[in-house]
């Protein structure tokens, strides 16, 4: 990370004693500084003079070293299993080479980012990767011409998408194997939801929520559960101004009830908490698992939740097993910070932190 110096000779040695050992290797330039530095391009080469031990690779670089992969031969990557690389002002014809070198049976996971944003290289081989994570897609459009070329996909990031428009044609975009999505800043994540079939899908992650029509977000995620018939095990949510009673109503449908794992990371006060622990409505009843990050709860709602949740005699809701909120407000949170004390006789994980 940011390499001195110094430090070429230790990559050598480091090197020189893995023999013939397969390479997971992290070189990391400093995003502002001085691009294309010796240390960098000096271990940079060295990298690639063992480019066919390659099977697990993080890169960070700038402009100034784009043009050492112009030699790399074609197919020399035979070991090559995760690629993951983050550019800045390379040109298109840098990044297309570089995707080239790529080409290796063996890939199966590839995380590009460049900036700017605007280029996704044409000769990545899709068809074979199981995990993507793509911060360079310019729209939808583009986004839905990778997904059709995937077979086997099975995890799939999108931290960032500026511009989404609803896909042309007719149908979905089937991807039989994704049991992972993760949607960051997306522009409006219900048009991408629109598009796709995801009949595996257990884990479904909304990062940043939703930036389009909240209503529209959530209805998109109700319709694209029902229509590919998954059960849904883990969910993320984080929504900057996000209303508690949609979340709750969203929550109650019959396509979150196989959901063990959740995370909020929006605001919530004692109305969530309260719906989680009611018994006469049957919200999110497999759930074993919570975080919550940011809860604004009078003292003692916590502790409601957890009790309503160890306490199954009367319910068919499974025993919570882990818990952890940080715990935000005026409150000073005396009842809530004692509940490991009180049930110290359950097997279940606690940890609160109440931030003043």
């Amino acid at each position: 990370m940011w390499p001195r110096k110094n430090t070429v000779h230790l990559v050598q040695l480091w090197l020189d004693r893995s023999k013939s050992q397969p390479l997971s290797l992290f070189l990391g330039e400093h995003p502002f500084g001085e691009g294309g530095s010796t240390p960098v391009r000096d271990i940079l080469a060295l990298f690639i003079s063992h480019a066919h031990r390659w099977q697990a690779i993080t890169l960070g670089l700038n402009d100034a070293v784009q043009d050492m992969f112009r030699d790399v031969p074609l197919g020399v990557m035979s070991s090559l299993d995760l690629f993951d690389i983050s550019v800045r002002n390379w040109s298109a014809g840098s990044l297309e080479q570089l995707s080239l070198c790529l080409h290796s049976s063996s890939l199966r996971k590839i995380a590009w980012e460049n900036f700017p944003q605007d280029y996704l290289p044409t000769s990545i081989c899709w068809s074979q990767l199981t995990e993507i994570t793509l911060g360079c897609v310019r729209n939808s459009e583009d986004l839905f011409e990778v997904l059709v070329e995937c077979r086997v996909l099975r995890v799939l990031n999108i931290p960032h998408l500026g511009f989404t428009s609803p896909r042309r044609g007719d149908g979905y975009i089937i991807l039989p194997d994704l049991y992972d999505l993760r949607l960051g800043f997306v522009a409006d994540v219900a048009r991408i939801l629109d598009g796709l079939f995801l009949p595996r899908l257990t884990e479904f992650r909304l990062n940043n929520g939703f930036r389009g029509l909240i209503s529209d977000g959530w209805n998109a995620s109700v319709n694209l559960l029902q229509r590919s018939e998954c059960r849904l095990k883990t969910f993320t949510y984080n929504q900057l101004g996000s209303d508690e009673t949609e979340l709750i109503q969203a929550l109650a449908m019959p396509v979150f009830s196989y959901v063990s794992n959740i995370t909020i990371g929006s605001p919530i006060s004692d109305v969530t908490l309260n719906a989680l622990n009611n018994r006469n409505l049957p919200l999110l009843p497999r759930l074993e698992e919570a975080f919550f990050t940011d809860c604004h709860t009078s003292d003692g709602a916590i502790s409601s939740f957890v009790l309503s949740r160890l306490d199954t005699s009367q319910s068919l809701t499974l025993i919570l097993r882990r818990l952890e909120a940080n715990l935000c407000g005026p409150s000073l949170y005396s009842y809530d910070l004692q509940l490991k004390e009180r049930i110290l006789d359950q097997k279940i994980i606690i940890m609160i932190d109440a931030s003043p």
